[in-house]
């Protein structure tokens, strides 16, 4: 199978709990918000984290899943390990102290997401 890119990962959330999932995916995990209308329209949001995009979708069925997750390339994961432990956000770091390379943490609905260390460039 010839390799693609995905464009999108979507993750369900409560119906109502919008601005909970901003503040957590904006404000603690600093991603871009962006408006594709068909989600804000439905209650979503959606994010930009390099060429891939994250719709959070509200799902009147909403029930976490334990092992399914997205795993996201971040250049800088020590820091974002450190702002989701100051924004009372628990990770499971794997890697040398000061040289991780992949972390697990929940979003505040339980959904599992993995970070890992992008190469350097």
């Amino acid at each position: 199978m010839k390799s693609v890119d995905c464009p999108y990962v979507r993750v369900a959330i409560p119906y109502g709990h919008a601005s909970i999932a901003r503040h957590f995916y904006r404000g603690v995990l600093g991603l871009e918000e962006i408006e594709p209308s068909t989600i804000v329209e439905t209650g979503g949001l959606c994010f930009r984290c390099g060429s891939l995009r994250l719709h959070v979708v509200p799902d009147v069925l909403f029930s976490a899943t334990a092992t399914a997750h997205a795993t996201f390339m971040v250049d800088n994961l020590e820091a974002l390990v450190v702002r989701m432990l100051a924004a009372g956000h628990r990770s499971s770091v794997i890697g040398p102290r000061g040289r991780p390379h992949c972390c697990h943490t929940l979003d505040p609905f339980r959904n599992h997401l993995e970070f890992m260390q992008a190469p350097p460039r």
